[in-house]
């Protein structure tokens, strides 16, 4: 028997010795709440009725029920989560990779020493600056490479920026695609069962989510 349990019907709470869960239970209607303390306790109505006293023969009927919804709600909480599946495993490492490369992909490129922006706002301006160099190649203009770094980009500037740009982006996503053949490659044996799955879980794992 505990020793205080307190029952909201309308939120749907049990709080058992200062301990509350949210639990989904068939609670009684018309009732504001039940309470318990100790031995003794009473339900308190929603309309004018006087509270009804309970007793500890009323505590398996009134009370027990709540008690054990709770129990079983706690027991779930502090039971560790389930093992993930090798499909579950291979998406996360997947997803991380994918995320690394963006990350690499967007954090510029050095030419001469000088760091370039290579964001998505960025891969855009250069588009823009190349059709301008091919109305006017003798077009030059202060250009804003990074955060607080600015150069005079002229043409002979530009064409060292895009082609180490373009290299930039050719090699992260090679290095994305090398990963992603790694994985494909560990799931593969999976399926022709020249691997466990627990093997390629710790497989897909060791697979590297760091660019280099």
């Amino acid at each position: 028997m505990e020793n205080r349990v307190t029952i909201v019907p309308d939120d749907n709470v049990i709080v058992v010795n200062g301990v509350g869960c949210v639990i989904a239970a068939a609670y009684p209607e018309g009732v504001h709440a039940i309470q318990w303390a100790g031995e003794s306790g009473h339900i308190e109505f929603k309309d004018e009725r006087h509270n009804a006293p309970l007793s500890p023969d009323d505590y398996a009927d009134y009370i027990q029920p709540f008690v054990t919804a709770w129990q079983t709600a706690q027991e779930a909480a502090t039971q560790p989560p389930p093992e993930p599946t090798l499909d579950e495993v291979a998406a996360g490492k997947l997803a991380a990779i994918q995320a690394e490369k963006c990350r690499v992909r967007d954090g510029g490129f050095l030419v001469d020493e000088t760091l370039f922006d290579s964001d998505q706002a960025a891969r855009t301006s250069y588009l823009e600056l190349a059709l301008r160099f091919q109305v006017d190649p003798a077009f030059s203009t202060r250009w804003k490479a990074s955060s607080g770094v600015w150069v005079t980009m002229d043409a002979t500037l530009f064409a060292r920026v895009q082609a180490v740009g373009t290299a930039h982006i050719q090699a992260v996503f090679a290095w994305q695609e090398a990963r992603d053949v790694e994985v494909a490659a560990i799931l593969a044996q999976v399926a022709a069962g020249t691997m466990t799955e627990e093997e390629a879980k710790a497989a897909v794992a060791a697979v590297s989510a760091q660019y280099s």
